[in-house]
């Protein structure tokens, strides 16, 4: 069994770029590090919503269709992706 880290609360300017993210629902790219902060992934997400759970906060995504969730304070990234 992994242990996981503590989950540490992101900037409110993380998180206002991430609501914004979800009202626009429009694709971000997301720079995200996995559990065991030993490596990281991007790839072009669509937020869906914010739940709480255990206290921490998760964005629930869509990738290529498919629902998951990624804990806030895993992205590292977020940047908009723009339609040409």
């Amino acid at each position: 069994m992994t242990e996981k880290t503590v989950y540490q609360p992101v900037s409110c300017e993380m998180h206002s770029e991430l609501e914004l993210a979800a009202i626009r629902q429009q694709p971000v790219m997301l720079s995200v590090i996995d559990e065991k902060n030993q490596s990281t992934d991007s790839f072009l997400a669509i937020i869906k919503d914010f739940i709480v759970k255990n206290r921490e906060e998760f964005a629930v995504i869509s990738v290529d269709g498919k629902r998951s969730m990624v804990r806030l304070d895993h992205i590292l990234n977020i940047s908009q992706k723009r339609n040409l």
